[in-house]
């Protein structure tokens, strides 16, 4: 069972960076340099849909804990790569451009249980690839808790995400099988596959998918790497920045199921909403506005969502450190890189933002122990 929670977990997390990845590629503004109503619409229509994912990871997480298990999110075995491909269809994951084709691959990610069950395997390896959607393996889930006493759920109340920390009254501590099966059935009928209810994500994406409406995307490449940008080096620090802030969101998440210290649980849910609110999208909005200069279509930059392993030495200079960082380490990297970045922005107004969130940084994200 716990093996099963955390095949969700992993789920989860991977579908975030895909839809984080297609809203950052939607253009805010036409050709005329005007704001985009359309634009602006579909990017605010799958915002919604990720808060609805990072609900669903927190509840996963929730369940996994009051089982007794637990997930290194910052961790390189565990950390998404692209491509890749889940699920028993193989669909691909892929870090592109929002287009029909993606909303496609969506559609098949989220779709509802066909029913079939599972084959009872324990193996983790092969448990992704044994369920047609994710709205099978909680169906699945469902199955096994309904299998489970209460007792089976009485670990870690005091560690797990509340309504009082995200997301009011959908968020709530696992205690029981009762708050089990709620968790399950809150996460099946928002996004994993619920072809009934309107706004599910299965129903936002289809209705993207047949929109008679156009949105203008930026020209960014397909699954691009961090390390592939080092030649040119304003973009590759810019890239390095939002990854080193990606990881230390992560590491911020996994220290929650960790502590139930109320000083630290402070330090790290403001560090969770500073981090997403306020660095990620300006970060990845500026990426996208850089040219590549490879090709003749104007392609641009755009963030990676790799894994970070960087250190840095006294010098100033970078080396690999594949290990996970310690919590203070990172947060270093992520000081360390921004200072880089703003120090290389030749641009005045991206000099300005990039300083608005280097400030905001110190000021509001703090290391945690």
């Amino acid at each position: 069972m716990i093996k099963r929670v955390r095949v969700g977990m992993m789920i989860e997390l991977s579908t975030i960076p895909l839809y984080l990845y297609a809203m950052y590629s939607v253009k805010k503004t036409d050709r005329d340099g005007r704001t985009s109503q359309v634009g602006v619409k579909i990017r605010a229509t799958l915002r919604a849909v990720l808060e609805q994912e990072m609900l669903h990871l927190a509840l996963a997480g929730n369940l996994l804990s009051a089982l007794g298990g637990g997930l290194d999110l910052y961790d390189p075995r565990v950390v998404p790569q692209y491509p890749s491909r889940v699920l028993i269809g193989e669909i691909p994951m892929i870090l592109e451009p929002l287009k029909t084709e993606s909303l496609g691959r969506f559609m098949e990610i989220e779709s509802a249980s066909d029913g079939r069950g599972s084959s009872g395997t324990n193996d983790r390896a092969t448990l992704a690839s044994q369920y047609s959607s994710i709205g099978e393996l909680y169906e699945d889930l469902i199955t096994g808790v309904r299998g489970l006493p209460d007792e089976k759920f009485a670990n870690n109340s005091e560690k797990q995400f509340t309504g009082n920390d995200f997301f009011g009254d959908q968020l709530f501590a696992i205690t029981d099988q009762s708050t089990a099966l709620q968790a399950l059935r809150t996460i099946i009928e928002q996004g994993e596959g619920n072809l009934r209810i309107d706004d599910s994500h299965y129903d936002v994406f289809s209705k993207l998918y047949s929109a008679p409406e156009s949105w203008e995307v930026h020209h960014v490449p397909n699954n691009p790497k961090t390390a592939g940008y080092w030649r040119k080096p304003y973009i590759y620090r810019l890239s390095l920045a939002f990854d080193a802030a990606y990881c230390y969101l992560l590491q911020n998440i996994q220290r929650v199921w960790q502590t139930s210290e109320h000083g630290v649980r402070r330090v790290l849910f403001r560090n969770i909403h500073a981090i997403m609110s306020n660095v990620l999208t300006p970060l990845a909005d500026i990426l996208v506005l850089q040219e590549l200069g490879d090709d003749g279509y104007h392609s641009v930059a755009a963030p990676c969502f790799n894994y970070y392993a960087m250190g840095t030495k006294q010098d100033g200079s970078l080396i690999p450190n594949p290990a996970p960082l310690q919590p203070v380490a990172l947060h270093n990297e992520l000081k360390n890189r921004m200072q880089e970045v703003v120090d290389a922005a030749t641009v005045p107004a991206q000099k300005f933002t990039l300083e608005t969130i280097q400030r905001y940084i110190r000021d509001n994200i703090k290391p945690f122990p």
